[in-house]
C-alpha cells in the first residue's frame, strides 16, 4: 500500500504537479488503515471458513492460538476502516465526484475481498487486489495529492497491482 502511494507521489513531485501535502498524507495514512482493516477481516474470515486452522500456517494465527477472539480482531478492523474512511475525507472534499467513485470502489473491494461476497474465495481474489492495489490506489493517491489523473498513474497502479498479485502468491507458496 505504501509503494504505490509514494511512487505515485514522486511522479506527481517529478512533473511539477504542485500538491496538497496535508490531504496526500491522510490519503496515505488512509489507505494502510484500510489495508490493516482488509487484512484482519481476511483472518477473521478464513478462521470463520476453517480454512486457517489451529497448527497452520495462513494468517496471523493470533485467532488460531487464542491470543485474539474473532470478534475482537474483527472490532479492530472496524476502527481500522473507520479511521480510514474518515482520513479519506479531506480528499472526497477537495475532489468530491472522483474520489468517491475512487473511494468506494476501494471501500465495497478492500471489505469484499473476503468479507461479503468474498471476492477471494469465488477466484475474483487475485484481479481484486490488481485493481485495488494498484490503479485505484494510485488513481485515489494522485486525485488526493494532486486533484488530477494521468494515464501514466494507472498504467504504473497497473504494473503494481500486478506486483502485489505477486507477493500473494509467494505469501501463497510459502503457506503451501
Amino acid at each position: 500500500t505504501f509503494t504505490p502511494v509514494l511512487a505515485t507521489f514522486l511522479y506527481g513531485a517529478a512533473v511539477g504537479w504542485p500538491m496538497d501535502v496535508a490531504t496526500g498524507i491522510a490519503a496515505l495514512l488512509g489507505a494502510l488503515a484500510l489495508q490493516i482493516a482488509v487484512n484482519l477481516l481476511n483472518d477473521v474470515e478464513d478462521h470463520r471458513r476453517l480454512i486457517d486452522l489451529p497448527g497452520t500456517l495462513g494468517g496471523a494465527g493470533v485467532i488460531q492460538r487464542g491470543v485474539l477472539s474473532a470478534a475482537s480482531v474483527r472490532r479492530v478492523a472496524v476502527v481500522a476502516a473507520a479511521v480510514g474512511l474518515a482520513l479519506g475525507l479531506p480528499a472526497l472534499i477537495r475532489e468530491p465526484a472522483a474520489f468517491a467513485a475512487i473511494g468506494g470502489l476501494a471501500v465495497l473491494g478492500g471489505l469484499g475481498y473476503s468479507s461479503g461476497p468474498g471476492l477471494k474465495y469465488h477466484a475474483l481474489g487475485d484481479l481484486a487486489v490488481i485493481a485495488l492495489c494498484g490503479p485505484v490506489l494510485t488513481a485515489g493517491a494522485s486525485l488526493a495529492a494532486f486533484g488530477r489523473i494521468d494515464p501514466f498513474i494507472l498504467t504504473m497502479g497497473a504494473a503494481l497491482g500486478f506486483a502485489a498479485v505477486g507477493l500473494l502468491h509467494v505469501n501463497n507458496f510459502q503457506d503451501a
